[in-house]
């Protein structure tokens, strides 16, 4: 008798999120720089939607993560700007682009910056919509004066190359003493009006770059 209370009862219950629209939103959920979650809109590919602004467009939930219903009963949907970066399992989102993350690699995902680690080889990919290529420059010859000022003597190599597919300002600063050895790898360049300023750093200064710049190359642009 007792089970066929429960199973009444579950029923019921049931019947009432039916009836009241109770379902949970459906789409690509994602947490935010802040640790929310959030539910996305997406296409047939089952990659985030946006509308001709660049906003992302999101399922409206309520407190308990239940899509909320407009009068035909359809998700209720609404565009956001975003200006941070959204994470999915091993992908990130934003309004500019969509990251996967490389095999081998731990992704952390804060704000508008992306840091990837691997033993101790660590790359950030960083997008900046307030300061140009030259002003990330003038940043990095802050780092190299501060470098020397530890009485170290950097080897600093300068060089354009094509990443991306946009010319590309590539440091290559490699750090060799008795104390201490690294190789640090600065990549800036500019697209559609945003900076994107990706770091690597090893260990050793014999270290291979190939694989960084591989990584940067699989950044997919909208």
């Amino acid at each position: 008798m007792k089970k066929i209370i429960t199973a009444l009862l579950i029923c019921m219950l049931a019947a009432v999120c039916l009836f009241t629209g109770c379902s949970k939103a459906k789409g690509l959920k994602v947490k935010d720089s802040s640790g929310n979650d959030r539910v996305l809109v997406t296409d047939e590919n089952g990659g985030p939607i946006y509308d001709e602004a660049g906003n992302i467009v999101i399922v409206e939930t309520d407190e308990k993560g239940n899509a909320k219903k407009d009068e035909k009963g359809e998700q209720v949907t609404n565009a956001v700007s975003l200006k941070n970066l959204l994470v999915s399992g091993d992908k990130a989102y934003c309004k500019y682009f969509t990251f996967t993350k490389p095999s081998g690699y731990e992704m952390t995902v804060v704000g508008s910056s992306i840091t990837l680690v691997k033993g101790k080889e660590t790359i950030d990919i960083i997008y900046d919509t307030e300061k140009s290529v030259e002003e990330k420059r003038s940043d990095l010859s802050e780092v190299i004066a501060s470098i020397k000022a530890q009485g170290y003597e950097p080897e600093v190599e300068d060089e354009t190359k094509t990443l991306c597919g946009q010319e590309a300002k590539v440091t290559e600063i490699k750090i060799s003493s008795n104390d201490y050895e690294a190789l640090i790898v600065s990549v800036l360049f500019e697209k559609d009006g945003v900076t994107y300023a990706c770091n690597y750093h090893a260990s050793k200064v014999g270290a291979s770059t190939g694989e960084f710049e591989s990584i940067v190359n699989s950044i997919s642009f909208r």
